[in-house]
């Protein structure tokens, strides 16, 4: 197995590589930049916990490789008023026109009308090209992924060791 081998990314058809990079964790532009251009690393995160070097890396990528690179950004908006404020507020500080995918976090059931009308708007608008949901709840998952007509195109199955059910 090799960084360099991308994987389908759910039923978006985005190829990604194994191996993705967030944000929350200050990890230098530089390095960032090295992953991408040495090891074919694809996917970055502008999680909840967002740093500037992040930032500065997506930039400097996205100038010449914006169609090679997966940015994901996030909400956590559980009542739909702030989610496409929100990823807007996102789009610029990164400077970017869309993001790749959107992911409504921590939810551990369909996300409620509200949300799914204010991400489905940005879909519609062009402003992000995927829907994603995480959460902890894997048995909704499996059946939601078993739905066809599901607006969720990625899952996030949030995970540790010591909360395995």
């Amino acid at each position: 197995m090799s960084f360099r081998e991308h994987v389908t990314l759910g039923r978006s058809g985005l190829k990604v590589s194994r191996l993705g990079i967030g944000a929350g964790y200050g990890v230098p532009a530089s390095a960032c930049e090295k992953a991408y251009h040495e090891y074919g690393v694809n996917y970055f995160y502008w999680s909840l916990a967002r740093r500037g070097p992040m930032k500065q890396a997506i930039r400097n990528l996205a100038r010449t490789d914006r169609d090679n690179l997966i940015v994901a950004v996030q909400s956590y908006d559980h009542f739909g008023m702030f989610v496409p404020s929100s990823v807007e507020r996102q789009l610029r500080s990164l400077g970017l026109d869309y993001a790749d995918v959107l992911i409504l976090g921590w939810f551990n059931r369909y996300p409620p009308r509200s949300v799914m009308k204010g991400a489905l708007k940005l879909k519609e608008q062009g402003k992000v090209r995927f829907l994603a949901m995480s959460g902890h709840h894997r048995p909704t998952f499996g059946r939601m992924a078993q739905q066809e007509d599901s607006a969720i195109d990625i899952f996030m199955t949030r995970y540790n060791a010591a909360h395995r059910g």
